[in-house]
């Protein structure tokens, strides 16, 4: 059976012993693979590598990764996922506000700091971390890994069942946790977010059900707008309930005052009478 397949650059070439350089296939050289990919994920693309394989027919139905070896690197290419020109605004906005933003991506670490950059976001290199690290922290215990969110701004090479364990552990560590997502992958997390953010027109059905707010032109500026908006109206809330309450008690110490008045006015002829 002739097999084609695609995923991480590290991933495939693991699966790999030679690669097609058009006119021939030799011995794969993952040095230079490699080193394209890195240059490629530094620019901010998101690489992927492809390649291509024989397998047995009669091999066990059970189709897994052992079946993958001996395989033939086709090449990689890098896809740009160009950040929407209000987002670095939307980002300063929500730092202003007291929002810290985080990112939690399946992408390679290096494209996920180009990314990140590219969006406004501030981080230092301590803050950037992969999944490989929350797998450890997760192995350690509870404490480990809040001690590793309590610090991190940017996830990489995250697995989709980490995303639920960083929310978790980020709402432990006191944090009131908003999480967007548009895949089957990120419900769990949108469901025991505190707020479950989902994108309207890419979103999967899933995910969608799973999350508390639909944003229905997948924005992040809109959801910024949202918090400024409601922040708005807590803050009429605040004051409406304050001007009420002001005016209660006005009404209350007169009320008060009225009695006072009232019952001296009548006990003074009963103790002038004594």
């Amino acid at each position: 059976m002739h097999i084609f397949a695609k995923g991480s650059t590290e991933t495939l070439l693991s699966m790999a012993d030679r690669m097609d350089i058009g006119d021939r296939v030799v011995e794969v050289d993952r040095d230079r693979l490699l080193a394209q990919k890195e240059e490629m994920a530094a620019r901010g693309l998101r690489v992927l590598a492809f390649a291509e394989g024989e397998i047995r027919s009669d091999a066990d139905p059970a189709f897994g990764h052992h079946h993958l070896v001996d395989l033939i690197v086709l090449g990689i290419t890098g896809m740009q996922d160009p950040i929407r020109r209000e987002v670095p605004q939307a980002i300063r906005e929500c730092r202003a506000a007291g929002v810290e933003v985080a990112m939690v991506t399946g992408d390679d670490p290096r494209t996920a700091a180009a990314v990140a950059a590219q969006a406004g976001l501030q981080f230092g290199p301590s803050q950037a971390t992969t999944g490989d690290a929350v797998r450890e922290a997760e192995a350690a215990g509870p404490a480990r890994l809040d001690e590793l969110t309590n610090g991190a701004r940017i996830y990489a090479r995250v697995a989709p069942n980490q995303k639920l364990a960083i929310v978790l552990s980020l709402a432990r560590n006191g944090h009131f946790v908003a999480v967007t997502g548009d895949g089957v992958n990120d419900a769990p997390a949108l469901k025991h977010a505190h707020v479950g953010v989902a994108m309207g027109m890419k979103g999967t059905e899933v995910a969608k059900e799973s999350a508390d707010i639909v944003v229905v032109d997948d924005n992040f500026a809109s959801i910024v707008s949202g918090i400024r908006e409601g922040r708005t109206a807590y803050s009429n809330i605040l004051k409406i309930i304050l001007m009420l309450t002001a005016t209660g008690l006005r009404k209350c110490c007169c009320s008060c005052w009225r009695f006072r008045s009232a019952f001296q006015c009548h006990c003074c002829p009963c103790s002038s009478s004594g």
